[in-house]
């Protein structure tokens, strides 16, 4: 809808968004923290491969923790590995969270897998008249193999965008609310573009979000090859050599032992840069846009119990 500039921009006007205190933001890394735990716990149990991504692992290289304006977590997994970790999901983590994905019995209006904590509230601007959880979460994306061949990974590259920006369009057109549409107000051209995205949706809408999601998700998995990429968002924008993922290296974030890349500092050179240990201007420090933060929370989610 636009860049995170306008978006952080926008942010700062009105009262429209909720702005975390100190104390609150303490509370969500305490709460991001026991998630990461429990996940790394469960996939040390079943030997699954998982390893901090984005700002996650450039928080480790960086500050050894969250960045300090950071509000989330990322987390990288294997396609193998993330399949496998769904699949005992319920088992081992069904008593405190929930997750959504594509291509599983969970619908997600992502293209990738959150894992929400259920006793929690951290409702963004886009979903509340969505049928989504709105706890806390934590973002795990799938590495998936690139072709090898330059047109080949281009032409996949291009089918794989223009899937995720129809689901996204579709989610747009389905999940309007006024706080949305009054915070793209205040720009005239991102205000534009929204609407002209919940038109495209809307017309895409024919085909229900979730089967574009699970689109997407189907053809961002490949074949193994030297290549790997970790963003479903704008997928293949950026792809690394699969020696840079594994194996995994150890490091700290909020002094606990994690799992990286293997080779952290040349996944945070592709990934953001070579100057990527300069702090960034304020502009360009990203931030989720939330309407509601509760740290315990109890609220009936239905379909995702």
């Amino acid at each position: 809808m636009g860049t995170v500039a306008d978006m952080n921009i926008l942010a700062k006007k009105g009262n429209i968004l909720y702005q975390l205190s100190e104390i609150e933001i303490e509370q969500l890394r305490t709460i991001l923290t026991e998630m990461l735990i429990d996940i790394e716990s469960v996939c040390k149990k079943y030997n699954l491969c998982y390893m901090l991504g984005y700002g996650s692992c450039l928080g480790s290289v960086r500050h050894k923790g969250f960045i300090p304006w950071d509000d989330d977590l990322d987390l990288l997994m294997p396609r193998e590995d993330l399949k496998k970790f769904l699949n005992i999901f319920e088992k081992e983590l069904g008593n405190k969270y929930v997750y959504t994905a594509p291509n599983t019995c969970k619908e997600t209006k992502n293209n990738f897998t959150k894992i929400y904590r259920k006793d929690t509230l951290f409702m963004e601007i886009t979903d509340v008249n969505s049928k989504f959880p709105r706890g806390i979460y934590v973002d795990i994306t799938p590495l998936d193999y690139v072709p090898d061949n330059a047109f080949l990974r281009a032409l996949k590259a291009y089918c794989c965008n223009f899937l995720c920006k129809i689901a996204v369009s579709v989610f747009y057109a389905n999940n309007s609310n006024k706080q949305l549409i009054k915070f793209m107000k205040q720009n005239k051209k991102m205000y534009i573009v929204f609407r002209v995205r919940q038109f495209l949706g809307k017309i895409a809408s024919i085909i229900p979000h979730g089967i574009w999601a699970n689109w997407a998700d189907k053809l961002m998995q490949g074949k193994p090859s030297k290549l790997m990429t970790d963003y479903t968002g704008s997928c293949y924008n950026k792809v690394y050599p699969v020696k840079i993922f594994l194996p995994t290296k150890k490091g700290f974030f909020n002094n606990n032992l994690v799992n990286l890349p293997n080779m952290p500092d040349l996944y945070c050179k592709i990934t953001y840069g070579e100057d990527y240990m300069q702090l960034p201007p304020e502009s360009k420090r990203r931030r989720h846009f939330i309407l509601n933060f509760q740290p315990y929370y109890k609220e009936k989610i239905s379909n995702f119990k």
